[in-house]
Protein backbone atom coordinates (compact mmCIF):
# COMPACT_ATOMS: atom_id res chain seq x y z
CA UNK A 1 0.00 0.00 0.00
CA UNK A 2 2.95 2.33 0.31
CA UNK A 3 2.73 3.13 -3.41
CA UNK A 4 -0.85 4.35 -3.18
CA UNK A 5 -1.79 8.00 -2.79
CA UNK A 6 -2.87 9.24 0.62
CA UNK A 7 -6.45 9.64 -0.63
CA UNK A 8 -6.61 6.05 -1.85
CA UNK A 9 -5.13 4.76 1.43
CA UNK A 10 -7.77 6.72 3.35
CA UNK A 11 -10.54 5.20 1.24
CA UNK A 12 -9.20 1.71 1.91
CA UNK A 13 -8.93 2.32 5.66
CA UNK A 14 -12.48 3.67 5.83
CA UNK A 15 -13.78 0.69 3.83
CA UNK A 16 -11.99 -1.69 6.23
CA UNK A 17 -13.49 0.11 9.22
CA UNK A 18 -16.96 -0.06 7.69
CA UNK A 19 -16.52 -3.81 7.10
CA UNK A 20 -15.32 -4.34 10.67
CA UNK A 21 -18.25 -2.38 12.10
CA UNK A 22 -20.67 -4.33 9.89
CA UNK A 23 -19.14 -7.58 11.12
CA UNK A 24 -19.97 -6.55 14.69
CA UNK A 25 -23.54 -5.60 13.70
CA UNK A 26 -23.20 -1.83 13.39
CA UNK A 27 -24.90 -0.38 10.33
CA UNK A 28 -22.96 2.66 9.14
CA UNK A 29 -24.23 2.58 5.55
CA UNK A 30 -26.00 5.91 6.05
CA UNK A 31 -22.83 7.65 7.29
CA UNK A 32 -20.57 9.59 4.96
CA UNK A 33 -16.81 9.15 4.92
CA UNK A 34 -16.52 12.54 6.64
CA UNK A 35 -18.81 11.37 9.45
CA UNK A 36 -16.74 8.21 9.84
CA UNK A 37 -13.52 10.26 10.07
CA UNK A 38 -15.15 12.60 12.61
CA UNK A 39 -16.19 9.60 14.70
CA UNK A 40 -12.64 8.24 14.62
CA UNK A 41 -11.28 11.59 15.82
CA UNK A 42 -13.85 11.78 18.62
CA UNK A 43 -13.00 8.25 19.75
CA UNK A 44 -9.32 9.16 19.81
CA UNK A 45 -10.07 12.24 21.90
CA UNK A 46 -12.14 10.19 24.35
CA UNK A 47 -9.34 7.67 24.78
CA UNK A 48 -6.78 10.46 25.21
CA UNK A 49 -8.91 12.12 27.91
CA UNK A 50 -9.18 8.96 29.99
CA UNK A 51 -5.50 9.18 30.88
CA UNK A 52 -4.58 5.69 29.75
CA UNK A 53 -1.54 4.83 27.68
CA UNK A 54 -1.95 3.28 24.26
CA UNK A 55 -0.75 -0.06 25.60
CA UNK A 56 -3.30 0.04 28.45
CA UNK A 57 -6.13 0.76 26.01
CA UNK A 58 -4.95 -2.05 23.75
CA UNK A 59 -4.88 -4.48 26.67
CA UNK A 60 -8.35 -3.37 27.80
CA UNK A 61 -9.83 -3.90 24.33
CA UNK A 62 -8.12 -7.29 24.01
CA UNK A 63 -9.55 -8.32 27.38
CA UNK A 64 -13.05 -7.25 26.30
CA UNK A 65 -12.79 -9.19 23.05
CA UNK A 66 -11.61 -12.32 24.85
CA UNK A 67 -14.47 -12.12 27.39
CA UNK A 68 -17.19 -12.44 24.77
Amino acid sequence: MRFLSEGKKEQIYIARLRAELAFWGHDVSDMTDEEIKEGILKMGEMIAKCGMTTKEVENAFRTLVNCT
